[in-house]
């Protein structure tokens, strides 16, 4: 998007150098401020707006941004009319993306992939790009900024979906020919945990991370959904997790195990948020955070204890509390296998969940049940864990099968 942008900027007829240059260090504020903040999209009018109510207010503190402040509602007029107000191919692929209900993650991806298409074919329009335009770029990509094959492969599936969705004719294929097949449709082979390496694992995390871990191995949780889960979510009568895989929505996406043995360890837990939660509203709360659009929609509910996150950040930030960051949650599990048994091997928050599915299927649960449980599209997908095991008994979260040493 940087590029992109940029390259607009250097375009801009009637605009001296030095302004120029101020001009970008102000998008760079605006745009950094976005993702501090996770507002998401800076491309969104509200987030502007959002942005500059904030800087007025710390107006005073801002003396290394004089220069910035001077240009900066100069800068965010042209940024929005000029810019994303022309935007056509953007404003279509996000919503072409979410009207396929795509994870943010994905969007994200994305979104980045399209923006630096469109600094590759600037001054072109990407509403009016052709098949050749994306072949070019995937070859500019291999041959000067040599790019892997998945990489490759995500720009192309990428530029793929903008075609078939947005420009609504297909793109070329582009990988048949020019990348072997062992190098790009390979699936990855999962990352499954043995139950001795799970005990280790789960002991050689710091404190804060260990009920988080085993309750994604316990429930089958994506990393992400584990980190935006919220106290409304769990149902200890009947021992069952509600799962929203898109923040943006309130709507239950499906519903998973709560194991048994982490009961007491849940309480604790949200014991502890309880006392936090007590201790922020005493001192100025804002409130958990929320994506912009929910948060408007619900902005009472933000103090509410029932919206307050199962796992919290540790820190308030500008009055708001958000969840776990997840590089902390990745880096501790990373630390916790080279300190154990598993020192030349990745590990991943990933494997916890894949191992969940393993370990299910081993139990002898019926493949239909896991893929609802995990939230597949296909149970293609959730097939790949049935050819790593063999064994059949009952279907129990495969937590409890751990001798419920955690109860």
């Amino acid at each position: 998007m940087y590029d992109w942008v940029k390259k607009q900027l250097q375009q801009q007829s009637g605009v001296r150098l030095q302004q120029r240059k101020a001009w970008w260090r102000a998008l760079q504020w605006y745009f950094g401020y976005c993702s501090k903040k996770s507002l998401g999209d800076p491309f969104d009018l509200e987030n502007g707006n959002i942005f500059l109510e904030d800087i007025k207010l710390q107006k005073t503190g801002l003396s290394e941004h004089i220069e910035e402040w001077a240009h900066l509602e100069d800068t965010l007029n042209w940024f929005f009319s000029e810019v994303a107000a022309l935007d056509i191919a953007g404003q279509n692929m996000r919503t072409a993306l979410r009207s396929q209900n795509m994870a943010y993650s994905t969007e994200k991806a994305y979104m980045g992939c399209l923006r630096r298409f469109q600094a590759y074919i600037y001054p072109a329009d990407a509403m009016r790009t052709q098949g050749s335009d994306v072949i070019s770029y995937l070859e500019h990509l291999k041959e000067r900024k040599g790019l892997s094959a998945s990489a490759q492969q995500q720009s192309y599936q990428s530029l793929s979906f903008f075609f078939s969705h947005v420009l609504n004719f297909e793109a070329p294929k582009y990988f048949i020919h020019t990348v072997s097949l062992n190098n790009v449709s390979k699936k990855q082979v999962p990352s499954v945990l043995s139950k001795g390496q799970l005990f280790e694992l789960f002991e050689l995390l710091p404190s804060r991370f260990r009920c988080m871990a085993r309750l994604q191995y316990g429930s089958g949780l994506r990393t992400m959904e584990l980190l935006r889960l919220r106290v409304r979510d769990i149902n200890f009568d009947q021992r069952r997790l509600s799962v929203r895989s898109n923040p943006a929505k309130v709507h239950v996406c499906r519903t998973t195990l709560l194991p048994d043995a982490l009961a007491s360890s849940m309480d604790l837990q949200l014991n502890r948020v309880r006392r936090m939660y007590t201790e922020d509203l005493s001192v100025g709360y804002l409130g958990t955070s929320m994506p912009p659009r929910l948060a408007k929609a619900y902005q009472a509910a933000r103090k509410e204890w029932k919206w307050q996150y199962v796992f919290p950040h540790s820190r308030l930030t500008d009055g708001i509390r958000n969840h776990v960051r997840e590089n902390s949650y990745q880096n501790a599990m990373r630390s916790a296998a080279k300190k154990g048994a598993m020192p030349e091997r990745l590990v991943t928050p990933r494997a916890l969940r894949q191992s969940f599915a393993t370990h299910m299927l081993e139990n002898g649960a019926d493949i239909l049940k896991v893929q609802q449980l995990l939230g597949h599209a296909s149970v293609e997908t959730t097939r790949i864990y049935s050819q790593l095991t063999k064994k059949s008994l009952g279907m129990v979260s495969p937590l409890d099968n751990l001798n419920n040493i955690y109860a």
